[in-house]
């Protein structure tokens, strides 16, 4: 039995609505809890149920050709409700994807313990270099020094790289702030018919004592892409 999926059709229970912004977001992917190795991960995921993750893509729905739509980010504030994480009981009926957008193709995932390290930017691996010599904050400062870091980070998990937990593996800069934690990312995967932007990432993060609590209305979303 897969433990996650991308596309397709969520499990959604019938008195939860299916989410909303400038019109249907799209879903990406759900992780059923229950199915995941246990012991394994370093977040507080619930031990039963099922997370889906929307997103609302610009490229992907059937838009008002006078209309542009904005785009979901961490720089648009606005867009905060573009991208939402829902929690929901296990064993709830598939549910069509609604017209007004274009579902991804479906994709099982079987899920695999894996090492992570911190990015180069990361809030952890700053902290820990904060006594450095002046000569090596320098260093630390100019963002190519980091290239062939990354570029090694990258080395050990294949692409496309989808995720729970862990330390993100950016495009850009490290997805977490000082207050959250990783909670997943997607990367584009042309089996599922994905692509964000430039073949980019898809992050989820959350503050990690909401999501000890299981409160996913706290989550942050952001993508990157080259």
């Amino acid at each position: 039995m897969p433990a996650a999926q991308l596309g397709g059709k969520p499990a959604l229970p019938d008195d939860t609505a299916w989410p909303e912004w400038e019109g249907s977001l799209n879903f990406v992917a759900s992780i059923d809890c229950d199915r995941l190795p246990p012991n394994t991960l370093d977040i507080a995921l619930p031990d039963s149920g099922t997370l889906l993750l929307f997103y609302f893509d610009d490229e992907a729905g059937y838009h008002d050709p006078l209309y542009v739509p904005p785009t979901v980010g961490s720089w648009n504030p606005d867009s905060a409700t573009g991208a939402r994480v829902l929690h929901v009981p296990s064993g709830a009926p598939e549910r069509d994807t609604p017209l007004d957008i274009q579902p991804y193709e479906y994709v099982p995932l079987t899920a695999k313990p894996t090492f992570t390290g911190p990015d180069w930017s990361h809030p952890a691996f700053r902290e820990a270099c904060r006594d450095v010599s002046d000569a090596d904050q320098a260093f630390l400062a100019d963002h190519a020094n980091g290239d062939a870091f990354v570029s090694a980070l990258r080395r050990l998990t294949p692409s496309p790289r989808h995720q729970l937990g862990g330390h993100s593996v950016p495009i850009q800069d490290a997805a977490e702030t000082a207050h959250t934690t990783l909670l997943a990312q997607f990367d584009s995967d042309s089996e599922a018919d994905m692509r964000w932007g430039d073949l980019g990432t898809l992050f989820w993060m959350i503050p990690p004592t909401d999501l000890a609590a299981g409160d996913f209305t706290t989550t942050s979303f952001t993508w990157q892409c080259t």
